[in-house]
């Protein structure tokens, strides 16, 4: 399963390209101050067309953000914490 990222209003996006080599057919993700680089499986000089079709948005999680499972175990911790306060004399 995938985690979930809250995406919180005002909260920008890292924009990503996908790319497929000419020379090798591996699949990249180039970031979006690149256009022309070389390929890290084959060394081949690609350039990348920045474009809607090929662009990725990724949200990056914060620390702010913690994951899902986390927050279980937050909940869990403070169950048994009030267990064991009604237990006690």
């Amino acid at each position: 399963m995938e985690d979930i990222v809250v995406v919180k209003k005002g909260m920008e996006p890292q924009i990503y390209y996908k790319h497929i080599c000419t020379q090798c057919d591996a699949e990249l993700e180039v970031k979006n101050s690149f256009i022309g680089f070389k390929c890290p499986e084959c060394g081949s000089d690609e350039l990348c067309v920045h474009n809607g079709d090929t662009m990725i948005k990724k949200y990056i999680r914060t620390a702010q953000s913690p994951r899902s499972s986390d927050i279980k175990n937050v909940e869990k911790k403070s169950s048994s914490k009030k267990l064991s306060k009604k237990i006690s004399f």
